[in-house]
């Protein structure tokens, strides 16, 4: 059955296109064991808002999805900065696990932290990475709740906003305008774009996790996108072979009652296309629909990750 699956897959992805969109030595790490819900330091989202094996997946994974994410929406009372993953996910802060902080580009004007919390069993590594795209506010928001999860076993690496300027400037682009997702793997001397590519793409290397996923947002006919910009509810794969059963599950079954829309050809440059081809390392980019409320994105956000870390076992 999962033979016939994954080949149905295949299939379709033929008929789809879609468009989504330096190994620097990392700085001293700090350990510390996280009680339940609680983070080293507050995690408050950073900007405007507005607007992807060979570790063993859970037993059951389709029944691992199938479970559900326990996803919800924040009190209407509070404010985007106030937001915890407890307002959206409780079930993710569950359990106790050790946290621990280091720096990629160490030392340089694009330095930024990744989380890295590790839970009690051995299991799979997932990495997040938030905020590609500054102006996707969703996505790193998403990302920077995502801190907070203790997973019961296995690692999560989370890094966000992997754009830093675009995120406190509402931009899509970096400090010198340039397209961070059509910059991968990199260059440790080029423009800052390619630098910080660099230094991501060297940390998924070392690191070698299970999947990355790439959290976006896709803008709406309301904001005069192109159409091939318009990619409402949808996940981006390059190739679906490995990860088979994950995408069925995240495609028919859905995720927030709803089934995402699979897409295929990340561009070139893109985290996606570069990770998945010259790492092998399967990639998952999730696209949401600005034309939602950003609670309702950023729901969506972590409920996409919270069915993603079930089916992995880490929950």
């Amino acid at each position: 059955m999962r033979r016939v699956r994954t080949l149905l897959l295949l299939l379709l992805l033929l008929l789809l296109t879609g468009c989504a969109e330096e190994a620097v030595p990392a700085g001293q790490s700090t350990e510390t064991t996280v009680p339940a819900g609680q983070s080293i330091e507050e995690t408050v989202p950073a900007g405007q808002s507005g607007e992807e094996v060979e570790t063993a997946p859970a037993e059951t994974p389709d029944e691992a999805v199938a479970e559900g994410p326990s996803v919800t929406l924040p009190d209407e009372s509070k404010d985007a900065a106030e937001w915890s993953l407890l307002d959206f996910a409780p079930d993710l802060c569950g359990a106790s696990c050790v946290e621990e902080r280091y720096a990629v580009a160490a030392g340089t004007e694009w330095e930024n932290t990744i989380t890295l919390r590790r839970g009690g069993e051995n299991g799979a590594t997932v990495y997040i990475i938030g905020g590609i795209h500054g102006d996707e506010t969703a996505g790193w928001t998403a990302a920077n709740l995502l801190r907070e999860v203790c997973p019961r076993a296995g690692t999560v690496y989370v890094l966000s906003p992997a754009n830093v300027y675009g995120a406190e400037h509402d931009q899509r682009t970096t400090k010198s305008m340039r397209d961070l997702n059509r910059s991968f793997p990199g260059d440790p001397e080029g423009w800052d774009a390619e630098r910080i590519a660099a230094s991501i793409y060297g940390d998924i290397a070392e690191r070698r996790p299970d999947i990355v996923l790439d959290l976006h947002e896709t803008r709406g006919p309301q904001e005069n996108a192109p159409e091939r910009d318009d990619l409402r509810n949808s996940i981006i794969v390059n190739d679906v072979s490995p990860i088979g059963e994950l995408i069925w599950a995240l495609t028919v079954d859905g995720v927030s009652g709803e089934a995402l829309t699979l897409l295929g050809s990340p561009p070139e440059g893109s985290v996606n296309r570069t990770v998945s081809e010259q790492l092998g390392i399967p990639v998952i980019t999730l696209e949401t629909w600005r034309t939602e409320p950003l609670s309702a994105r950023v729901a969506r956000q972590i409920a996409f990750t919270e069915a993603v870390l079930r089916f992995y076992g880490l929950l």
